[in-house]
């Protein structure tokens, strides 16, 4: 008996070390789903505007190596947003997360120049107040995707009405 509870025991602990397959673009889209149903955000068209964007920059991380022991590797694009009534960095961040879990699994449709969310690709996004607005940081650590979404950003607020 003694040498069954040992198996078994062996047998539960090499479990929780099985490999899991890894989450796709749309299994971390559907994860939103508890968050995205039935949340209402006064602010969404406007948010998702290009209307409220005041610069595109490119986002960069620093990795270690390169001449000087760090080197600059594009993630995305940091976008400034103008300040927007009653909006939060919180409740900006979700709007964009649920808008881009709603691209992934066909929900609502992509914007003209979408930089918040790519075909296939989960995208980190991040919300910070600055100033008297906001930073969206809009990242991934693909660097053909980094690129494509800073330049998607940049046409997108070059759709901003003047």
């Amino acid at each position: 008996m003694r040498t069954l509870r040992l198996l078994l025991a062996s047998v539960a602990s090499c479990a929780a070390f099985a490999p899991t397959a890894p989450r796709t673009p749309v299994d971390r889209a559907h994860e939103l789903d508890a968050k995205c149903t039935g949340f209402v955000d006064a602010n969404a068209a406007r948010t998702l505007s290009p209307d409220v964007v005041d610069a595109v920059e490119p986002a960069y991380a620093r990795i270690k190596g390169g001449p000087n022991g760090f080197d600059a590797r594009l993630r995305g694009a940091r976008i400034r947003m103008q300040p927007l009534s009653h909006a939060t960095s919180e409740t900006i961040q979700r709007t964009l997360a649920c808008h881009q879990a709603g691209v992934l699994v066909g929900r609502e449709p992509p914007l003209a120049d979408d930089p918040y969310a790519a075909a296939d690709k989960w995208l980190d996004i991040g919300v910070v107040s600055e100033g008297d607005g906001f930073a969206v940081l809009v990242e991934t650590s693909d660097s053909d995707t980094a690129r494509a979404v800073l330049e998607r950003a940049k046409r997108f607020a070059a759709n901003r009405a003047r």
